[in-house]
């Protein structure tokens, strides 16, 4: 049970990292041009 919970957790907070990777790459991409 606490494994499934810690696993959704982990699971949304890799999302959330890709998710303000893309930004931030998003960002330098407009910063470079």
């Amino acid at each position: 049970m606490f494994d499934n919970v810690d696993g959704i957790g982990f699971y949304k907070a890799i999302r959330e990292f890709r998710r303000m990777a893309k930004e931030l790459s998003l960002l330098l991409f407009i910063f470079i041009l």
